[in-house]
């Protein structure tokens, strides 16, 4: 192994071990809490440093299932830029260079699978992960069409839900590289987690969204209250 991708696999495991612990912090927390947001930006800083060592492991050598780790790498920095972009999305929807970014996001989608020889193992993380990459990037794109109602009901939970899925994305990539003789279970199973997990919580802020609107409702029709 050469000097670089030796350094490269030390960032990679360090700063991806590190972020799985602190990660759980605002994954745990109040949203929008102090710890939330303190924790939440080392995690995002971490992540930052995981997903491009992740990509250099592309450039500095081949790897046994490309295909896997080329689908990985996308899903992971798509969503984690997607996610801070709409951090700061407080004020207007979605605009143009968002709409490039998941047009992109979808071509590279294509381009992986066209070019790119996978064995049916690594077909069973790669194709869920490049399919979650089309969704997501499928959404984002059809934001442009809703964008007042998305600023006001799905903007609050767009963010952490990508960073959600980073951090399994994470602790996927971790389990595989830990766990080679299990593979490519060991890489899906978190995959599933994390998909239950975002299922969750996106049950959960639709039953609190509705009752809070439902309560706004109920306050509109009463008027004012008379002396």
């Amino acid at each position: 192994m050469h000097t670089a991708q030796f350094l490269n696999l030390l960032v990679h495991i360090g700063f991806g071990g590190i972020g799985l612990v602190l990660g759980l912090i605002p994954l745990l927390s109040t949203k929008g809490g102090l710890q939330h947001r303190r924790w939440g930006r080392r995690f995002a800083l971490l992540a930052a440093f995981v997903i491009g060592s992740g990509g250099m492991t592309l450039v500095l050598g081949h790897h046994s299932s490309l295909s896997a780790v080329q689908a990985l790498v996308l899903v992971m920095f798509y969503e984690f830029v997607s996610g801070l972009r709409a951090l700061k999305l407080r004020s207007h929807g979605p605009l143009w260079p968002d709409a490039l970014f998941a047009i992109s996001a979808l071509a590279a989608c294509v381009l992986v699978l066209a070019n790119t020889e996978m064995s049916a193992r690594a077909a069973i993380v790669t194709l869920p992960s490049l399919g979650m990459l089309a969704f997501v990037a499928s959404y984002d794109l059809s934001r442009h069409w809703w964008p007042v109602f998305w600023l006001r009901a799905a903007r609050p939970l767009d963010p952490g839900l990508k960073m959600t899925a980073v951090f399994f994305g994470m602790l996927s990539a971790g389990a595989g590289n830990l766990l080679v003789s299990l593979q490519p279970w060991s890489i899906v199973i978190p995959n599933i987690m994390g998909t239950l997990a975002i299922f969750t919580l996106t049950i959960a802020y639709v039953v609190q969204f509705r009752r809070r609107a439902k309560g706004q409702d109920i306050l509109a029709d009463s008027g004012p209250v008379s002396a």
